[in-house]
């Protein structure tokens, strides 16, 4: 669904967070944060020290229905392309993961 590297949005306003939740497949978010995949439908934690053995058999799913992933060790909510962004490089906010995400993929900016 994404549409490959896009221009950065500062001068276009702040990127649609909403289209990047309904847009941007999570799974590709997950590749560019260069997480490990343990097939197509699980991902290994990006929190191993909260894992027994570290997270040896991966425990994150990948939701494709409403494009998220969740931890089932961690006991994390679902998360979409901007709640992964932001926990995975650990930002402060939905903006800075928005801007993350803007500067991989066109994606439509609210003035």
């Amino acid at each position: 669904m994404s549409d490959g590297p896009g221009p950065s949005s500062a001068n276009r306003g702040i990127p649609d967070l909403r289209w990047i939740n309904r847009n941007v497949l999570v799974s590709d978010i997950a590749r560019l944060l260069d997480l490990s995949f343990d097939g197509d439908s699980k991902i290994h934690c990006w929190h191993p020290e909260r894992h027994k053995n570290a997270d040896r058999t991966a425990s994150v799913g990948i939701r494709r229905k409403n494009n998220s992933v969740k931890c089932f060790w961690c006991d994390s909510k679902p998360m979409g392309p901007v709640d992964l962004v932001m926990d995975v490089l650990d930002l402060n906010g939905p903006s800075d993961a928005g801007l993350w995400i803007a500067e991989q993929f066109s994606v439509p900016c609210i003035p």
